[in-house]
């Protein structure tokens, strides 16, 4: 008795290969929410430290000093946070166009995306506004 398998293998070929498609549209999937929420995470860490470091230094950053030393010291604070504000500056700007090249990747996401880009660039503008 001789078995013809050539149907059978066909049949398990092609399950293979709808199987193989399948994992790779799940690791795009999987790497496109990645990607997205690498930039979720990056927005809120820049509006946190706006909210909960930036402005409150501001907010108490009044003073002019009652000594030389004491002027001194605040003056050398603020060189520190103005040093900080220009790497939040350029993370905002690197952020804002890494926003722009997803919503070019991902249309579906074009809103959500487009959104946060809009907040963190609103919070920024204010935020200089108040600097």
């Amino acid at each position: 008795i001789q078995l013809d398998m050539s149907s059978s293998v066909e049949i398990i070929c092609e399950a293979l290969d709808e199987l193989l498609s399948l994992r790779d549209r799940v690791r795009d999937c999987a790497e496109t929410s990645r990607k997205i929420a690498a930039f979720y995470l990056d927005a809120e860490k820049v509006s946190k430290w706006i909210n909960k470091l930036g402005r409150p230094f501001l907010d108490k950053s009044t003073s002019i000093g009652k000594s030389q030393e004491r002027a001194t010291k605040l003056l050398e604070r603020h060189a520190e946070f103005e040093r900080v504000c220009q790497n939040t500056y350029s993370n905002v700007e690197k952020l804002l166009s890494t926003g722009h090249s997803l919503t070019t990747q991902f249309e579906q996401y074009h809103s959500f995306i487009g959104n946060k880009c809009q907040t963190l660039k609103g919070k920024l503008i204010l935020f200089v506004k108040n600097l």
